[in-house]
């Protein structure tokens, strides 16, 4: 069976191409081995965990409509910036926006991990690149290069 998904159908749906659902975790709660999940293009700001597994022959796929157009993300747009001085701006995330985990205030550890700075699972981008976490406005308005550990 086909389960189709389009982020921008005006009402959730049933998964039938006529009323499709709104978003991929609605497909995966109803999906079965052998479905196969037809998303249309969009962002889905989503966390999909299946309710159901695929077996060795008939798998869940999980596709997108036009290849390439369908992109689940954990992030989130923020358009609240405003400006401290120079090139320098700053915005403020209420914490209902991370529901019950939120990854700046959980730190980067484990064995594996060697850091001389601090590391929160949460990340910024800016024109797609990740930005480097520091502890004060200093540290923004003086910043440096960190040198890879390896």
């Amino acid at each position: 069976m086909i389960i189709y998904v389009d982020g921008s159908a005006l009402r959730p749906g049933d998964g039938t191409e006529r009323s499709p659902f709104k978003t991929i975790s609605e497909a995966a709660a109803k999906a079965l081995p052998g479905d196969e999940v037809l998303v249309a293009p969009g962002i889905y700001r989503e966390a999909v965990d299946p309710r159901n597994s695929g077996t060795a022959t008939k798998w869940i796929t999980y596709r997108s409509a036009q290849k390439g157009q369908a992109h689940i993300t954990g992030s989130e747009p923020v358009k609240s910036w405003s400006h401290v001085e120079g090139n320098i701006w700053k915005a403020t995330i209420p914490n209902g926006v991370f529901s019950d985990y939120n990854p700046f205030t959980t730190l980067v550890s484990g064995d594996w991990f060697i850091a001389s700075m601090i590391a929160h699972t949460g990340d910024v981008f800016l024109d797609e690149k990740s930005m480097y976490e520091v502890t004060d406005l200093e540290q923004v308005k003086n910043p440096f290069l960190h040198e890879s550990i390896i």
